[in-house]
């Protein structure tokens, strides 16, 4: 799979997801946003959401449940615009935000 063919499941999955959640955003990072993907490689996805509470430990199971319908490649991450945490930061960064 290249970098367009994960951005278009990622377009995929931000629809799906968007159904079933709040969502502030949804980025594509990790490999296919550095550029140092394989064929095999996971499709990582950073689910931004207003809020993290008890929620999560619904929506968590419900994102990996939605992915099935898509790939199973996609490496689904729940998350917080929460500036200290550094995965975040790096995603910000270096992640490609799905429109």
């Amino acid at each position: 799979m290249d970098k367009e063919q994960a951005i278009n499941l990622a377009k995929r999955y931000k629809e799906m997801v968007a159904e079933k959640l709040s969502l502030k955003a949804l980025y594509l990072y990790g490999s296919y946003s550095k550029g140092n993907y394989r064929a095999d490689s996971d499709i990582d996805i950073a689910v931004i959401v207003e809020r993290l509470d008890d929620d999560y430990f619904k929506d968590t199971p419900l994102l990996w449940k939605l992915r099935r319908k898509i790939s199973n490649l996609i490496e689904p991450v729940l998350l917080t615009e929460d500036m200290d945490n550094p995965l975040y930061c790096d995603i910000r960064k270096t992640g490609i935000l799905i429109q």
